[in-house]
Parts: C-alpha cells; structure tokens; sequence
C-alpha cells in the first residue's frame, strides 16, 4: 500500500505489522487488531441491515 500511496504524492508513510508501533511528534501509535460484532434491536448478533 505505500508505494501507492507513495504514486499519489504521499510524502510521509508508515507500514505497520500488528502490535508494531510508530512515534510521530509526541505521540506513540500501536497497530492493534480489533474484533467487531454488532447488536441491533429485534434482529440477532453479527446480523446485517
């Protein structure tokens, strides 16, 4: 994804692999996984509209 991004006129890219962190000005960001589900009224879970 960076060398497109790159193409695009990107000029600062940062590529993670998970739990891989990166400091950028005063702040430290962490690549983390996230599992999702959803709820929704009247319907059951990880049902979609």
């Amino acid at each position: 994804m960076g060398e497109y991004f790159k193409s695009l006129g990107a000029k600062e890219i940062y590529e993670l692999d998970w739990y891989d962190s990166v400091t950028i000005g005063a702040i430290a960001y962490t690549f983390l996984p996230a599992q999702h589900w959803s709820l929704r009224a009247g319907q059951g879970v990880d049902s979609t509209l």
